[in-house]
């Protein structure tokens, strides 16, 4: 039987199969996080329940949170968990645009914000609580098996189900908001002189230096409204203000709140029941018609856009959990009732020519650091992600040749990357060569899987899960003589993919 417990633009990979030995999990529909998507509470008594599924602990700077809890969710409890140790509460060091996706499939997919010192949700956890294909529940962290954590913080859902998950926090500062509207071109030159400064201060070998050249990407934001060839750029600059006080916006302080129960406990075993007992019922969703505001015009959609979340995007200081910017709540139900559309990302840089009209909505251009996860993106260094929506296939039936083209040079030109948990796959991943796209890291992931899931369990519909090694003589051999109990040997070549046949 087959088991996955992610949803995601990439069918092949986030569905089990279509037959009875496959079974999909929705983590956001367990009893206990139900009730609290249903019903979110941030700051009642009944929050320190056994049952409610975060936990914050002050002494080590973490929360613990059961893996079907959204994003959002989170952010805004962590904002109202204030104490004297933070005033205006707590948040992730860095968070994705998208806040309704859940925690597990987050870590799951290296979901990112934008950040080159606290890398992807994957990177800023501490703990994952896998269910393993044998019924137990393993916990990694980067002390009880580096190997195994480095696979199990971003592991696509291969290895295991996600229950719980720590992640770093931090007191809540003030940050200021910056945006600035410029052209694509004038941002190019900004980026190019952020790059050229990044490669002196490696050069120089200073990690200060280096620190220092990043902190001027460090957090930005930019929106490319591609077919007027104007940008927002948003930057936030927290430097005379460091997690102090400013005017007025002191919060009252209150030390005397308790931290909450966490949800379950490591090293217990799952069975049937259990899982069965907390499981609803799914409803299929409606198929959506065309979005004709889009349809009846590119460059007028995106005019109407601009001055839409324009307005949104002002000057100020405001606490970081409402600062950094990120999708609301309106937007995501407009989107998901009225405007069928596919996400994709890819890791790197392009200029789009005049392919603009391809784009309804203006592309997410962020950065982010370099990751030590198998799978990161970012694994190998700090790289630029471009968050780019096909909103026109759907509403007009007809395949968007000026979007596909622009994810043409992304891969073709740039090779690009693909993010683990959005569209493209297998379109623009045909044949998937993993030793070609991680050749560092790629054969360590197979041996934590050949470990935690040697029968194949949580494998899915993708044909990406392909693995072949040569001995030292060059002998080709069963990945599982490569493998030890901390990765793949040196000694062993982790070899490209054969040629798949058309």
């Amino acid at each position: 039987m087959n088991v996955l417990a992610l949803r995601s633009w990439w069918q092949q990979q986030f569905c089990a199969g279509n037959n009875s030995n496959a079974v999909g999990i929705v983590t956001t529909e367990m009893t206990n996080t139900l009730k609290d998507i249903l019903d979110p509470s941030y700051a009642k008594p009944s929050q320190a329940e056994a049952s409610f599924p975060i936990k914050v602990n002050e002494d080590t700077r973490t929360v613990r949170v059961q893996a079907g809890i959204t994003q959002r969710i989170l952010l805004n409890y962590l904002a109202n968990y204030t104490s004297a140790s933070a005033p205006y509460g707590y948040v992730l060091p860095a968070f994705a645009w998208y806040v309704d996706q859940t925690v597990g499939g987050a870590v799951s997919t290296g979901t990112h914000g934008s950040t080159m010192f606290w890398g992807s949700l994957s990177s800023q956890a501490v703990r994952v609580v896998l269910a393993l294909a044998n019924g137990t529940l393993l916990e990694l962290t980067p002390d009880s098996n580096l190997h195994l954590w480095r696979a199990g913080q971003l592991a696509v859902g291969r290895l295991g189900i996600v229950t719980e998950i720590d992640f770093k926090i931090v007191p809540q500062r003030l940050l200021m908001r910056m945006v600035m509207t410029q052209t694509f071109d004038e941002f190019v030159s900004w980026t190019m002189e952020a790059q050229e400064r990044f490669k002196a201060a490696v050069a120089s070998g200073s990690q200060t230096a280096i620190s220092d050249s990043l902190r001027a990407v460090d957090q930005t934001q930019l929106f490319w409204f591609v077919p007027l060839n104007q940008t927002y750029l948003i930057t936030y600059n927290s430097s005379d203000i460091p997690r102090e006080f400013v005017d007025d916006l002191q919060p009252e302080a209150n030390p005397a709140r308790p931290n909450v129960a966490a949800l379950s406990s490591a090293g217990r075993r799952l069975f049937q029941e259990e899982l069965s007992a907390g499981v609803y019922a799914q409803a299929p969703s409606p198929i959506l018609g065309p979005n004709l505001a889009i349809t009846n015009g590119v460059e007028s959609f995106n005019l109407l856009y601009k001055a839409i979340i324009g307005g949104a995007f002002a000057n100020g200081t405001f606490p970081e959990r409402t600062a950094i910017l990120n999708e609301n709540e309106f937007i995501n139900k407009y989107t998901s009732d009225n405007d069928p559309y596919d996400q994709y990302e890819v890791a790197d840089a392009v200029t789009a020519g005049n392919l603009g009209l391809g784009f309804a909505v203006p592309p997410l251009i962020r950065f982010v650091n370099g990751e030590e996860a198998y799978l990161a993106n970012t694994n190998g260094g700090p790289r630029m992600f471009f968050n780019i929506e096909d909103h026109l296939s759907f509403s007009t039936g007809v395949d968007n040749t000026k979007f596909q083209t622009v994810m043409g040079i992304f891969r073709q030109e740039c090779g690009a990357r693909m993010h683990w948990g959005k569209a493209g796959w297998p379109r623009w991943a045909a044949c998937f060569d993993g030793a070609k796209e991680y050749p560092d890291t790629w054969c360590s992931f197979g041996c934590a899987v050949r470990e935690l899931d040697p029968n194949g369990k949580f494998r899915s519909m993708s044909d990406v899960w392909v693995w072949n090694a040569t001995d030292a003589s060059g002998t080709s051999v069963p990945l599982d003589e490569c493998c030890t109990p901390s990765g793949f040997k040196a000694e062993c070549t982790c070899q490209h993919r054969s040629p798949c046949s058309a």
